[in-house]
C-alpha cells in the first residue's frame, strides 16, 4: 500500500473496513458468463460499485479492470476500494492511471523518461501494476481509467525481463549498475530528492524507483552488495532495509524508445499495445459510470465513458500524439473477441451506441443485452428536498430527521456504516448527535456517496451524504507531491 494513498488511522473501537458480503448477488453474474460474455447493471451508485467489483474478484477467483470515465473519478474510486478493504487484501488492488508525461514536454507522441512530481508519481503506479500483473500468483484488482486503457504500454514480460534485480550480499558491479541505471532513463544528481533519480558517492548508490514508495541506498563493499536500505528524501536518513530489490526504468517509454538497450526489439515492438491486451483471458472488464446527484443532471452530457474516450481521441490527435494510443472502437472490438468476461454499469447508452457509425458491431454495446437489478438504491433519495435547505437552522433540523429515519432503519434490524474520512470529523459528529444512536457502524474510510439494500438490510452513508454536500477531494498525486515539498520546505 505504500505506493497508494495513505491509511488513515484506525479509531479506538472503529472497525476498519466493515464486513460486507455480497456473494450472494453474484449468482446472478455467473450465470450470466455461464451464457455469455457480457453482463450489464442498472446504474450503480459509486460507491456500491466498488463493493461490487471487489466481492466479484473474491467470489469469482478472476482478475477483475474496473474501468471510470476519468482520471479524477479513479481517484474517487480508489477511495472507496480503499474504504472496503481490509489490510491484508490492499496489496491486490493496483492502480493504473493514465500517463501524464504526454502533456509534459514529450516529442512525437514518446514522452520523456525522466519526469517529476505528478507525472512521475503516475509513472510509478503504472510500472508498479506492470510488474505486479507479470507475477501475480492470486487474482488482482486494477483501477484504471478509460484515457489509460487506451493508451499503449510495454507487456509486463518485458518490463520484467528488463529490469534490475539485486540483492544483499550477491554480487554485482556497481560501474554496471550506474551504467545501466542512465540507459533505464534514471537522471544523476548531487543528492536524490525526486523519483526517476540516482545518485553516487563511492561505494554507495541511492536510486529512487518510480515504483518505489521511498529511495534505495544500495552500499557496496567491492563487487558485493553489502546492504540495500530505504531513507527519506528530506533529512536522508535511513528508514528499513529492503533485502531484495526490483529496479524497473524510470519510465515505461525508456523500453520503446531505446529498444537497443536490452536486445529485445523484436518482444518490444510486438507487445506495444494497451494494458488490456496485456491480461489474462479470464480477467473481467467493469465499465463504471458515475450517477450524477439530481442537481448535476445537465453535466450528464459532458459525461460517460464514451464521451470521454471520444475526447480523449480528438486531443491525441490535436496534439500529435494519437500514434501512442489504440482508438475506444478498436479497444471494445478486440475485447470482443477474447473470452473475457465484461460488466457494464452504464447511465447513459446513447454515446456508446454512436460507436457503431465506427463500424463497431451493435451486439458488443451494453445496450444490446438486458439490465440486471442488484438492487442498490442511491440514498441520496431519502435525502429532503434542496429547497429546503433556506436556513442553518433548517438544514440542522432536516439532518436530524433524516438520522432519525435512519436510526429507525437501524434499530428495525439493518446495519447502517456511517464513514467518515478523517477521525477528527467522526469526533465531532459524535459530539454534535445523540449517543443513543448507538445503533450505527462508525468506520474511517473517504466513501463518495451512499446507497441503500434493502434484501440485504444494508445501508452505507457517506461523509458527504451527512453534511448534504459534496466534498471535492483532491487528486492522491497531487497530495503526495505538495506533503513532500512542504517536509523540503521545512527542513
Amino acid at each position: 500500500m505504500a505506493s497508494h494513498a495513505s491509511k488513515l488511522p484506525e479509531t479506538a473501537g472503529i472497525p476498519r473496513p466493515p464486513e460486507i458480503a455480497l456473494h450472494s448477488l453474484i449468482f446472478p453474474v455467473k450465470e450470466v458468463f455461464a451464457r455469455g460474455k457480457i453482463c450489464c447493471f442498472m446504474p450503480l451508485p459509486f460507491s456500491a460499485a466498488a463493493l461490487f467489483a471487489l466481492e466479484m474478484r473474491r467470489t469469482l477467483g478472476r482478475p477483475l479492470v474496473i474501468i471510470t470515465e476519468s482520471a479524477a473519478l479513479m481517484d474517487e474510486m480508489r477511495r472507496n476500494l480503499d474504504a472496503f478493504t481490509a489490510e491484508k487484501d490492499a496489496a491486490a488492488i493496483l492502480d493504473y492511471p493514465p500517463r501524464e508525461e504526454d502533456t509534459a514536454g514529450g516529442k512525437g507522441g514518446k514522452p520523456s523518461g525522466r519526469d517529476s512530481g505528478r507525472p512521475a508519481i503516475a509513472a510509478g503506479e503504472r510500472l508498479r501494476a506492470l510488474a505486479r500483473i507479470g507475477v501475480a500468483q492470486s487474482p488482482f484488482l486494477i483501477n484504471t481509467c478509460v484515457q489509460a486503457l487506451m493508451q499503449k504500454t510495454i507487456s509486463p514480460a518485458a518490463l520484467n525481463r528488463y529490469a534490475l534485480r539485486l540483492s544483499e550480499g550477491k554480487p554485482h558491479d556497481p560501474d554496471r549498475l550506474a551504467a545501466w541505471l542512465e540507459q533505464a532513463g534514471y537522471e544523476f544528481v548531487p543528492e536524490v530528492q525526486e523519483k526517476a533519480q540516482a545518485a553516487r558517492r563511492g561505494g554507495l548508490a541511492d536510486v529512487w524507483p518510480p515504483s518505489e514508495p521511498l529511495p534505495l541506498r544500495i552500499e557496496f563493499d567491492g563487487l558485493t552488495v553489502e546492504s540495500i536500505r530505504r531513507f527519506d528524501a528530506v533529512d536522508q536518513r535511513s528508514c528499513g532495509r529492503a533485502g531484495t530489490v526490483v529496479i524497473p526504468p524510470a519510465s515505461e517509454s525508456v523500453l520503446t524508445r531505446v529498444p537497443q538497450i536490452s536486445n529485445l526489439e523484436s518482444q518490444i515492438s510486438n507487445s506495444y499495445d494497451s494494458l488490456a491486451q496485456c491480461l489474462p483471458d479470464e480477467t473481467v472488464f467493469f465499465w463504471v459510470e458515475k450517477c450524477p446527484a439530481a442537481a448535476d443532471k445537465s453535466a450528464r452530457q459532458y459525461g460517460g465513458i464514451a464521451c470521454h474516450a471520444a475526447l480523449h481521441e480528438s486531443a491525441c490527435r490535436d496534439a500529435g500524439f494519437s500514434g501512442a494510443d489504440v482508438s475506444f472502437a478498436a479497444l471494445l472490438e478486440n475485447l470482443s473477441r477474447r473470452p473475457c468476461p465484461q460488466c457494464f454499469s452504464v447511465v447513459d447508452c446513447s454515446p456508446w451506441r454512436s460507436l457503431a457509425q465506427t463500424g463497431l458491431s451493435p451486439h458488443i454495446l451494453p445496450d444490446a443485452f438486458p439490465s440486471l437489478d442488484p438492487g442498490f438504491r442511491a440514498l441520496h433519495d431519502m435525502s429532503p428536498p434542496l429547497q429546503s435547505f433556506l436556513t442553518v437552522d433548517a438544514a440542522r433540523e432536516n439532518r436530524r430527521q433524516w438520522l432519525g429515519r435512519l436510526e429507525e432503519k437501524a434499530r428495525a434490524g439493518m446495519d447502517v456504516h456511517l464513514f467518515f474520512s478523517t477521525p477528527g470529523a467522526l469526533d465531532r459528529f459524535r459530539s454534535a448527535n445523540s449517543p443513543g444512536r448507538d445503533v450505527f457502524h462508525f468506520h474511517l474510510g473517504a466513501v463518495s456517496d451512499g446507497f441503500l439494500h434493502d434484501q440485504l438490510r444494508l445501508a452505507v452513508v457517506s461523509e458527504p451524504g451527512l453534511l448534504f454536500q459534496a466534498k471535492t477531494m483532491r487528486r492522491r498525486a497531487e497530495i503526495k507531491a505538495q506533503r513532500l515539498a512542504e517536509r523540503r520546505a521545512v527542513s
